[in-house]
């Protein structure tokens, strides 16, 4: 599970690309501010954890009390005791010296046997923003109704588009988006912009298990007969508890014949790749997700929030790309991309591996993530920074 850890001033733990320092001088979730949590043990209701970063290194804590990164010399030594506590917040206990991990602001050090608010840690998840939310009490997924504007935990497969919802986060608040571009509310039907009666706290704890609770403490979970997922003060059974998974990438094949592909098939078959259960993309690469930016006038590579991307399906495995606004993607002289094309150009699609994809532009080339924020199309191969996340 990937996560970024808040400190009591709005700080992220930051584990520097140089060097072996850490400290909570991050502004926002990057790179830097990513950590993988690793649960060793479970001890009860705690649990201990690793906490590695974006290089691979353990964050680790030494005798004196410093706090780097860097290659454990003992299991011990880079162990956690994780505690999650009723406002959701966590603290990180290092299991050989029973100290709890604290920041001044700017450090972070590892002195204290007392618990203060200076040892609480708020997750964020850093997970890919589309997802599907899964149930363990009812083995069920959620899935949004688009004519009744509410959300049921019905699915038993997330094989329907409208199963899949996108994480927004917003000044330490989670906003829930459904397929159809509304959000999740404390009221039971769905509201078309984000605002403060769409904004919950999302309570985290390893294994990518959540619930959701509003700013009064009341909790989002399945309820009745059907499932509809709504605000109460009642649950049972951990029937609050949500699992939250990648959004599955069901496609369906068809031949050149306009039939679809069944059990049985020959060995020289040619296959039309074709999304059944997505309208749209959430691409993330290296550097962040790909998207529109009100401080540049082409595609960028590094943005902090997702922008979907409308995919339209043509003929013989050609895709159009369509931002919110209805524009297309258009190609520049330069190989960048602007988002306000009059005109549909052509784009082909290549699965690279599990939610993985490369895309070949209408100059041949593969589109590819720039260092410096831009996307471009000028890959001759599929390199690394020329697969996205969707």
């Amino acid at each position: 599970m990937q996560i970024g850890l808040v400190d009591w001033t709005g700080g992220y733990l930051t584990g520097e690309c140089y060097g072996d320092d850490v400290s909570v001088l991050g502004s926002s979730l990057g790179k830097k501010q990513t950590w993988k949590l690793r649960v060793t043990t479970e001890q009860g209701k705690q649990s201990v954890v690793a906490v590695i970063g974006h290089e691979g290194q353990h964050l680790l804590v030494e005798a004196d009390g410093t706090v780097h990164c860097g290659q454990p010399v003992t299991d011990k030594q880079s162990q956690f005791l994780l505690e999650v506590h009723p406002s959701g917040a966590w603290t990180l206990q290092q299991l050989e010296s029973k100290k709890f991990l604290e920041s001044d602001g700017e450090d972070v050090f590892c002195v204290s046997l007392g618990l203060t608010a200076h040892h609480l840690w708020m997750p964020q998840l850093a997970e890919h923003a589309h997802v599907v939310l899964f149930n363990p009490s009812s083995q069920l997924y959620a899935r949004t109704d688009p004519e009744l504007n509410r959300v049921w935990v019905d699915a038993p497969v997330p094989y329907l588009e409208e199963c899949s919802f996108l994480l927004r986060f917003r000044k330490g608040t989670c906003h829930l988006e459904t397929s159809n571009q509304k959000f999740v509310s404390r009221a039971e039907k769905l509201a078309k912009m984000p605002s403060t009666e769409t904004a919950f706290h999302l309570n985290l704890k390893p294994g990518c298990l959540v619930f959701l609770t509003d700013m009064e403490g009341h909790v989002l979970y399945p309820q009745g007969r059907r499932g509809l997922l709504c605000l109460g003060d009642h649950p049972v059974e951990n029937e609050e508890w949500f699992v939250i998974k990648r959004c599955p990438q069901w496609v369906s094949l068809k031949t050149r014949t306009n039939r679809y592909v069944s059990i049985i098939s020959g060995p020289n078959e040619e296959f039309v790749l074709r999304f059944t259960n997505r309208s749209f993309l959430v691409l993330r690469g290296r550097y962040g997700y790909v998207g529109s930016s009100t401080c540049q006038e082409m595609l960028q590579c590094n943005l902090l929030e997702p922008d979907p991307v409308e995919i339209l399906p043509c003929k013989h495995g050609i895709y159009h790309l369509q931002s919110r606004g209805k524009s297309f993607w258009s190609l520049t002289p330069e190989r960048t991309f602007s988002p306000w094309g009059k005109f549909a150009l052509n784009f082909y699609l290549e699965i690279q591996g599990n939610n993985l994809l490369a895309i070949i532009a209408p100059n041949g080339y593969y589109l590819r993530g720039d260092r410096e924020g831009c996307l471009v199309a000028d890959g001759e191969e599929v390199t690394r920074d020329c697969l996205w996340e969707f």
